[in-house]
């Protein structure tokens, strides 16, 4: 109904003729007065002469308007309906109980309780097909009870969602999200910050000892070990120049592109690399780089007071 509204009112036309929509737009008129505060009053004094319990031709005209401008996005609904519920739904539940608890963990145990039963029952031997279209030739078709028993293992009750409800609040750390690791190093906040993975800055991290380990050992047995070791830093922010000029954008995060395009210019670049160098321990020298703020993963930022708020918060040290 709602699509042929639009298409009329589009087109120019009128949108309901006498007596059309009428059972449909009545009940969606009922509706709104049931829901909707002070409708019934504004309505009463609509010129339809029919009063504010039973929507008249000129309320139908009114629902038609709305509907022929109405439009539902589900893919919003589906976007911020994980942020949206704990508050929506759980939280005066919570109020309603005089609960202190979290909201979030309250919703993920609900959640959980749903999922679980949707998804341990396994799929319907049916594949979700009305009965009637799998049942052979001159089989009756399955009864209510049958249907429901199918179903059983699926059925999530009221009070089921009780027991949810309760036990979260009982014990609301084992339904709460896990914490993230709060990474305090530069190198790791960068990467962070531009999007890289965590497997990323693991590796980011061991790569940058590796090659601090390798000079360490190099300059306590090798007095030209520093002379190389500045070259080898002018070659890697050449590299690292080049690389951002390559991934960089205004639109998006980039440090996940940069991860892979410095790797794979050292890999391209392997022969400038000191003899007994490979191209991961040419990238923990970039990381080694970026940790003291010569390298970026992103734009530009105060690092060092993002490193002091996050030891403020019970990070480690750096």
């Amino acid at each position: 109904m709602a699509t042929k509204l639009r298409d009329r009112r589009l087109a120019g036309q009128e949108l309901i003729e006498p007596g059309e929509f009428e059972e449909l737009l009545t009940a969606f008129g009922k509706a709104l007065l049931k829901h909707c505060d002070g409708l019934a009053k504004q309505w009463g004094a609509d010129a339809s002469g029919q009063g504010g319990t039973v929507p008249g031709a000129g309320h139908r005209q009114q629902m038609a308007r709305f509907l022929s401008m109405f439009t539902y996005q589900a893919s919003l609904a589906k976007e911020y309906i994980a942020f949206a519920a704990p508050t929506m739904y759980v939280q005066p539940v919570l109020d309603r109980l005089r609960s202190a608890v979290p909201a979030e963990s309250v919703w993920q145990a609900v959640v959980s309780l749903f999922r679980a039963r949707m998804r341990a029952a396994g799929p319907t031997s049916v594949g979700g097909l009305p009965a009637v279209l799998v049942a052979p030739p001159g089989a009756s078709a399955p009864s209510a009870a049958e249907l429901e028993k199918q179903l059983a293992s699926r059925i999530v009750t009221l009070g089921d969602i009780d027991v949810a409800v309760r036990t979260a609040i009982a014990f609301p750390a084992g339904f709460a999200r896990l914490p993230r690791m709060v990474r305090t190093s530069r190198l790791a906040i960068k990467m962070e910050v531009g999007g890289c993975s965590d497997n990323a800055v693991e590796r980011a991290e061991q790569l940058r000892m590796d090659y601090q380990d390798l000079w360490r050992e190099r300059a306590a047995s090798d007095p030209l070990a520093r002379v190389e070791q500045m070259r080898l830093r002018r070659v890697l922010l050449r590299i690292s120049d080049a690389a951002t000029s390559q991934v960089k954008t205004a639109t998006a995060d980039w440090g996940a592109h940069l991860w892979r395009e410095l790797e794979a210019q050292l890999e391209q670049q392997a022969g400038a690399l000191p003899g007994d160098m490979d191209v991961d321990l040419a990238l923990g020298g970039l990381c080694d780089l970026s940790n003291q703020c010569k390298v970026w993963f992103s734009n530009g930022f105060d690092i060092d007071a993002e490193v002091a708020r996050r030891r403020d918060e019970g990070g480690g040290e750096a």
